[in-house]
């Protein structure tokens, strides 16, 4: 009973290692919303959001409803450089193109609210096996 106890110790850990870089991809991309990125050619395009790709990783081979999830790749369409924040969009030759926004904040913020509730639910699990591996550690000692 207790190797399953400590099992779900690392499930669950696994499943808090991949809430917390997918909160760090939905800050950045929040962050970077409204600036724009500078081409080689010296044009100028918003910034496009990353976008994780998450899976299930089953904890035995033969399992299909325990395991944990982790992050399968990244999607960045481009590595940020060049950034320009809170620039006069009016001095821009190419205006008329950068008008869409490619980050949508409600969607982004929902995430962020989504990922910061399953982190904290993660934590309340980790915290109820911490109290069950120590009532049964207590079992032993009587």
């Amino acid at each position: 009973m207790l190797s399953s106890l400590f099992d779900s110790f690392n499930i669950t850990a696994a499943s808090l290692i991949t809430q917390a870089r997918l909160k760090q991809i939905n800050i950045e991309n929040l962050s970077n919303a409204s600036s724009l990125v500078k081409n080689f050619n010296g044009s100028y395009h918003t910034y496009v959001p990353k976008k994780a790709i998450v899976k299930f990783l089953p904890y035995q081979k033969n399992e299909k409803n325990i395991g944990s999830i982790y992050i399968d790749k990244i999607i960045d369409k481009e590595k940020p450089k060049n950034f320009i924040n809170k620039l006069d969009y009016m001095s821009l030759k190419n205006y008329e193109n950068l008008k869409t926004n490619h980050t949508n904040f409600l969607t982004e913020t929902v995430k962020n609210l989504d990922i910061s509730l399953q982190y904290k639910m993660s934590l309340e699990i980790l915290k109820t096996i911490k109290s069950l591996i120590l009532k049964t550690l207590s079992l032993y000692e009587i």
